[in-house]
Formats: C-alpha cells, structure tokens, sequence
C-alpha cells in the first residue's frame, strides 16, 4: 500500500459532501413519497405545491430535486394525441354537466360492477364517479345524482352534455330531464371529439389507475377502489386548465387539504376491538390501504382474513412498504389480466362445525373381471424422499395471522356458557342426533346393585 507522507504521519484524503447535496437528496426521497401519495402527477403540479407550501415548509424545498423518474408512470401512462378543447365554457357551477358511461371492465371486480358513469362539472372540472352493474341503472344513478346538487348546492342543473348512446336517449331518461327542464345537448354519432371533456377525463383516470395497480402490485379484482383513490385524489390536485387551482377550490372555495393522504395499497395496520383479542395476541392486523371513504372521515382498506372491504380510522401506515407481493409483469397488458372467481363475504361470528352424518353406504358386491397379471409390465416401486420433512413456519403459532384468527375465537369455559348462545345448543343438539342415528349406544336396564355414574 503506498500513499503520501508528512514527516511521521501518513495523512488520510477524505471528500466532505456538501449541505447542498444533502438538501437535495432530502427534497429528492420526500418528493417521491408525494408523488406516490397524490396518485402520481407530474413535476410541475409537485412543484407548484412545494412552492406554496401545501406539503409542508415550502423554504427547504427546490425546484432541482423535484424531477422523478417513476417506472409505474412510464408503463400506466400512454401518449395519445389529445382532442382540441371545445370554444364555449359554462360562467358558474352545475351550468353544464358533461357525461358518459365507460364499460365493459375486461377484469371481473370483487363487487361485480361492469361499468362506471362519469358527470363533470363544466366550470370547476369537479368529477362524480358511480359504479354500474347494468346500464339499466344510469338513469336510476342521474336521478340521484340531480337530487344530490339540489340539496347539497341548492341550485339546479341547465344542461346535460352526453353521446347518443341507449342510456341518453330512452324514452324514460328523457322524460326526466323534461321533467326537470333540463336541456339535453348530444354529440353527433361516432363523434367523441364533441364530448371532449368527459372523454379526456375518462383517459386520465384511465391512466392513473393501472398506475397505481402496478407500483402497488395490488390486484386488479381491486379496480373500484383504485379509480375511487384516483377520483379523489385529481379532484384535489391543481389543474393546468384552471390556472393550477384545484377542481375542488372552484367549487367549495377553499385549498384542500393533503396531510390524510397515504400511498395506495401500502401495509395498514387495524387494531382489534376488544372483544376479538386476548392480552397475550396480537392487537393488530395488517391490512391493505385502498383509498378513502367519501361518506365517513375514515380509510378504506382489504381485510385478508374476512375476504372484505371495510373501512376504519387507525391512523398506522407503513408507506414504504406495500401490502400485497409484486406478482405483475411490466411487459404484460394490464387489461387482459384473467377474471377472478373469488368474491366478497360478510365477516361472520365463529360458528361450530356442522355435525355430518356418518353412516356409511351398503357395499355393493361386483363380480371383478379376471386380469392376466403376467402380461401387463413391471411397475417399480415409489420412490420416496429421504430427507426429513419439516411444516412451513408461516403456519406456527408465533404468525401474526394465525395469532389474529385465533384471537377472533371465543373459547368457552363451562357447559353454562354454551347453553347460553344458540349456536352452541344447535351444535349440541345436532351431535346428539348423529350419535342416536348412527346407534351409538344402546339403552338397557341398570344392574341390581349398581349405581351409575353421574355427569356434571
């Protein structure tokens, strides 16, 4: 090893790195966790909140550490043409409302919906999302959704801007709008281009949400929720079409706010109620984040063990962490993922099993044709494996699933607590009857001279 000498000392060379590296790779890791926290927008909409302090002290942040470059954002987001905007705008909220309906999803969902029905406002941009099983249920959805700005806004809608299609121009949905005298404005047939603002928007949510499945590596059975998320999240996002203001600043005149934002599909944890764990279990469980309810202040998320969507308010998230294993392929189609078959079940109480019968059949005596055992070939013995064979440690007692699951069961202490729940009696009484049936025992007269033993 040779290096420089100075008088008896061999001096060691060390390269200091700036503050100004340091900053900047600070802004660097927290402009990406924003980015996957508001549905991954481009730079120029993270900068314009950095720099308005939206997100947090705007003086530490810097234009240079801002640009990103996302995987999920190169393979979900597609460059088309766009279609020129159209001249004449609304001059207040609910003047114009632009619609469509979207379907059908190519992936089977958990909650059987095949189609959603868009309606924007013309002046704010502020987008409504339902969710369809059948086109049928458009009209049913408008009417709703009519009700909703009467009561909420106090005003009424003027004009209704949608395609030709079935759903718009049957007699009944026509009615209705003449009803409420609304003006129905329709584009020609095979001409998108004059529904231009429903069908840009429909692209852009298009793009967000496989976005969002593939840097999660959430499933695609999970597509409602991720195009709730993506709903949710534009609509509080500064818009280029509105100066960099917020749909919903234009429509309840006030900034959103960001700090309940949380990256889709990260690890969540939920804490069991009471009832449902004892003290030496687990008091959580981790859950899939998958968005945020709009009728309650609270977060959406998937609960494995129930199979369900439910909502809670535990404020514990592992953001850097997602909850379901990368299984996606980049360079496969999103779209033509296979169906599922799985589908949601309520969360039901521990029940015993159901007691089966256990009679077994008469056997049937068939006359076995005569084989030449000679003529067939040798087969050789199986083989079997000499190494010692050893149960998966994902299914011990120390697994936080198997601790959760376990602390969901009552266990019962004494005959007077069964009798006490219906369920246990029913078992009971079921167990009863298979023992009689299958002539478990049989009943004769007790001994002179024997006393029989008791029970409990």
């Amino acid at each position: 090893m040779k290096g420089p000498k100075v008088g008896q000392l061999f001096p060691l060379q060390f390269s200091i790195p700036s503050a100004l590296s340091l900053a900047c790779s600070t802004v660097s890791n927290q402009s990406e966790v924003w980015h996957k926290r508001l549905g991954h927008p481009n730079s120029l909409i993270l900068h314009h909140l950095f720099k308005h302090g939206f997100l947090g002290n705007k003086d530490q942040f810097s234009a240079h550490g801002l640009s990103i470059d996302c995987t999920s954002c190169k393979l979900g987001k597609t460059k088309i043409l766009p279609f020129p905007m159209h001249g004449s705008h609304a001059t207040k909220c609910f003047n114009v409302i632009h619609s469509d309906v979207w379907g059908i999803t190519p992936v089977a969902l958990h909650a059987r919906y095949k189609y959603f029905v868009t309606f924007i406002d013309d002046y704010s941009h502020f987008t409504w999302v339902y969710f369809l099983r059948s086109k049928v249920e458009v009209l049913q959805v408008f009417q709703t959704f009519v009700a909703y700005l009467e009561t909420q806004f106090s005003t009424c809608l003027e004009v209704l801007r949608s395609d030709n299609g079935g759903e718009y121009i049957s007699h009944a949905f026509q009615a209705f709008l003449q009803q409420k005298g609304i003006i129905s404005q329709r584009s020609c047939p095979y001409t998108s281009q004059q529904n231009v603002m429903v069908e840009c928007k429909n692209r852009h949510l298009l793009d967000v949400v496989p976005t969002l499945l593939l840097k999660s590596s959430v499933p695609s059975k999970f597509w409602v929720e991720a195009l709730s998320t993506a709903v949710y999240l534009i609509i509080h996002l500064p818009s280029q079409i509105l100066d960099l203001e917020s749909p919903y600043y234009h429509l309840f005149g006030s900034q959103p706010s960001f700090q309940d934002l949380h990256t889709f599909g990260c690890v969540y944890f939920v804490h069991l109620p009471s009832p449902e764990h004892h003290k030496l279990a687990a008091q959580s469980v981790q859950c899939a984040f998958l968005g945020y309810s709009v009728s309650q202040k609270d977060f959406v998320y998937f609960y494995t063990m129930a199979d369900r969507i439910l909502i809670s308010r535990y404020p514990i998230f592992f953001e850097n962490q997602y909850f379901f294993q990368s299984h996606i392929d980049p360079n496969s189609d999103l779209v033509m993922l296979p169906n599922f078959d799985d589908v949601s079940r309520p969360i039901e109480h521990f029940k015993p099993g159901v007691v089966y019968q256990r009679q077994q059949p008469p056997l049937l005596s068939l006359p076995l044709p005569d084989l030449d055992l000679a003529s067939g070939p040798e087969v050789s013995a199986p083989r079997w494996s000499s190494q010692p064979s050893h149960p998966s440690k994902r299914y011990g007692f120390l697994h936080t699933s198997l601790n959760a699951t376990l602390a969901q069961i009552n266990v019962l202490n004494s005959y007077s607590q069964a009798t006490a729940q219906a369920c246990w009696v029913k078992a009971m009484d079921e167990e009863l009857q298979a023992l009689q049936e299958n002539h478990t025992w049989d009943i004769v007269s007790c001994p002179s001279g024997v006393k029989p033993i008791g029970c409990i």
